[in-house]
């Protein structure tokens, strides 16, 4: 596919309900999801940390085919609150994917979001594709998740030199990013996920109101980069 034929928009308000089906359907087949990552997408659409410049949609002619949404969180850092951005999710539709929407969505987002004069981005995901975007592990630059996830999974791109380093301390996700979660993680005891998905289910024990929305869906080895992995 040629880069160019993509053409990549800031969302507008009448195209939810056609993101919905797209996010929808790129997730549809992936085992460990549980099929609800657009009710994500429309709590933090609503949320404090939305930012409508990095929501963006990537178009081929008049066909949705892909969907990317920077959130604004904070890392808590010795020096007081510092603002970051989440991505997630990043969504192709399941024709398209492999072509280049992906690099192309994730490419652009980060220049959005160096306009607006942010210097870091966060992400938690696949170890193996994030990195080839400048992602490094966040550990080694004191930027901690709240999550008992292996630490490869956790990774922060500057887009400012130097500016990892300026933000060590814990990262804080708002409440858009949680919901109440019913019922057992539908991960087999094989599945390489299972023990992330154990912490999850002593973290609802401990608090059952306010457990983080499907942290397997972001963190899943072959799920999360649907696009490009």
């Amino acid at each position: 596919m040629d880069i160019n034929s993509i053409s990549i928009k800031q969302q507008e308000p009448h195209d939810l309900p056609a993101i919905c089906r797209l996010i929808e359907e790129a997730f549809a087949t992936v085992q460990e999801s549980d099929h609800r990552e657009q009710f994500l997408v429309k709590r933090l659409l609503s949320s404090p940390g939305f930012i409508p410049e990095l929501s963006l949609t990537a178009w081929i002619g008049s066909e949705l085919v892909g969907y990317i949404l920077l959130t604004e969180i904070e890392i808590l850092s010795k020096a007081g609150s510092i603002p970051t951005l989440s991505l997630a999710p990043l969504a192709v539709r399941p024709d398209f994917q492999r072509q280049g929407i992906g690099v192309a969505l994730i490419e652009e987002a980060h220049k959005r979001a160096a306009e607006l004069s942010y210097e870091t981005v966060l992400v938690l995901g696949h170890k193996d594709y994030y990195p080839r975007f400048g992602y490094r592990r966040a550990k080694n630059f004191g930027i901690i998740f709240p999550f008992e996830v292996p630490p490869e999974l956790c990774m922060v791109k500057e887009l400012t030199t130097g500016a990892a380093s300026l933000a060590a301390g814990q990262v804080k996700y708002p409440k858009a990013f949680f919901r109440i979660l019913i019922g057992p993680m539908p991960l087999r005891r094989t599945s390489p996920d299972y023990c992330i998905s154990a912490a999850i289910r002593r973290a609802v024990i401990s608090d059952p109101m306010t457990s983080l929305y499907s942290l397997k869906l972001l963190i899943d080895h072959q799920s999360l980069c649907l696009c490009e992995p």
